[in-house]
């Protein structure tokens, strides 16, 4: 028919999804924070403001720490004993472990002033002392905040730079506490980034959510693993959340009436015929309705185009409702208060 789409209802299990907004922000266990492991000063450096993208092994400036010489001379004596430890027969077995032992400490030693693995290597191979000492990003990531500037002499202990790694990300939702149960049934989320069209996977994280007193609602984090870095702190996102329903009918919003007393459903009776039906609705979520009284499996109900019957049923007279391009006729079925109020009548006249 012009205008209208039937379909054949069936109960089914299924799922259904419920959508919240979201924040991305950083995760705070992906934090690296460079401390100065020495008194120093910076030697060179590389201007990198709060935002700007590092790499793993990035140089990211160098230092000056004469208190750092004692240390570097140690550690090329100790280098040197274990060479000869090894390759002298005349040492033993316990003057290798004992070489071994103290140029282990030596290596600790110099990765806490900030060395890298790389930078002690080099200085064994070399066995001299290096001009500076180079300092390296511990990861890829982007710059929190970094106090560096050319000439800046530091303390042991003073933060010089904050790096965070994007790889993996947390998306916080505010839920409230009539939808809590739905985050702890799930284990997995789906994040979504509608400008973008792009979605990821989420973990809710299995630890309490903290709980907000002054809103009332949880303050609920998704672990999300962020390829590419396509989730940047502080950007808004969809989380939608599934719930598995049981054996329920579902029907489309766009099949339902409602005249704000009774909500209803055409259903085709035959061929071309259909009569309005009562419908008792449960949840109703994203444009779908589930129903729990008024219809069977195997019915089939009009799911686009109800405004024209609705429209047919409201001006009434058959010979005018045969004139519509309906190519059928429509048979409106008396309300639930039209079928009570005999009843009532019946025993007050009693």
């Amino acid at each position: 028919m012009l205008g209208i789409e039937v379909k054949t209802i069936e109960a089914k299990p299924g799922v259904r999804w419920s959508y919240y907004s979201g924040l991305v922000k950083i995760d705070e266990t992906k934090i690296f924070r460079l401390n100065a492991g020495i008194d120093g000063a910076i030697h060179d450096y590389v201007p990198l403001p709060s935002g700007s993208t590092v790499r793993k092994n990035q140089l990211l400036f160098s230092i000056i720490a004469p208190s750092a010489i004692p240390a570097l001379q140690l550690f090329i004596l100790n280098s040197q004993a274990l060479a000869k430890a090894k390759y002298s027969p005349t040492e033993g077995q316990n003057a290798e472990a004992l070489a071994n032992s103290n140029l282990k400490q030596r290596i600790e030693q110099l990765e806490s002033y900030g060395l890298s693995p790389g930078q002690i290597a080099e200085i064994a191979e070399r066995q001299e002392f290096p001009e500076s000492i180079r300092i390296l990003s511990p990861a890829d990531g982007i710059v929190l905040e970094s106090s560096v500037m050319a000439g800046l002499k530091f303390e042991k202990g003073m933060d010089l730079v904050r790096i965070v790694n994007l790889d993996t990300v947390w998306t916080t939702v505010n839920v409230f506490q009539s939808n809590i149960s739905q985050f702890v049934r799930s284990k997995q989320v789906l994040i979504n980034v509608p400008e973008r069209q792009i979605s990821f996977v989420g973990t809710i994280d299995a630890s309490v959510p903290q709980f907000n007193e002054i809103n009332q609602s949880y303050n609920v984090r998704i672990i999300t693993k962020n390829s590419n870095a396509m989730l940047i702190p502080g950007m808004k996102v969809e989380v939608a959340i599934p719930e598995k329903y049981p054996k329920s009918i579902v029907i489309p919003e766009s099949a339902i009436v409602d005249d704000g007393s009774r909500k209803s459903v055409f259903v085709e009776i035959a061929p071309g015929q259909f009569t309005s039906q009562d419908v008792d609705l449960g949840w109703q979520q994203n444009q779908q309705s589930e129903v729990l009284h008024g219809l069977s499996s195997g019915q089939k109900i009009v799911i686009n185009g109800t405004f024209l019957l609705k429209s047919a049923v409201a001006d009434g007279a058959p010979n005018e409702l045969n004139s519509l391009p309906l190519e059928g006729q429509i048979k409106k079925q008396p309300s639930l208060k039209d079928k009570i109020s005999p009843v009532l009548t019946h025993h007050l006249h009693d």
